[in-house]
């Protein structure tokens, strides 16, 4: 169980962890820590760090990530860094 505001917390600095529900192919899903959707932008310059490859179409639904940006309106964040990581508990 994570506790109370940590997502919240994260959000508001640009961060997120969670697991990819939809890539569109410039932007991210995440089913976040709490359960609750975020959306996360991606750029040109945003970095993808994966065994499966280095580009966004890399990562796909179903696959743990960290993300690290900059928070921008309600709520969604666009990312500098994307790391696919192995599932928390999996």
């Amino acid at each position: 169980m994570i506790p109370g505001g940590i997502p919240e917390i994260l959000g508001q600095l640009g961060s997120s962890v969670g697991t990819i529900t939809v890539n569109d192919g410039s932007t991210l899903t995440l089913d976040g820590l709490d359960g609750a959707p975020v959306t996360v932008q991606t750029t040109p310059q945003t970095q993808i760090i994966s065994l499966s490859g280095s580009d966004l179409a890399s990562l796909t639904v179903g696959a743990f990530v960290v993300v690290q940006g900059e928070a921008v309106e309600d709520g969604t964040i666009r990312a500098n860094v994307i790391i696919e990581t192995p599932s928390l508990g999996g």
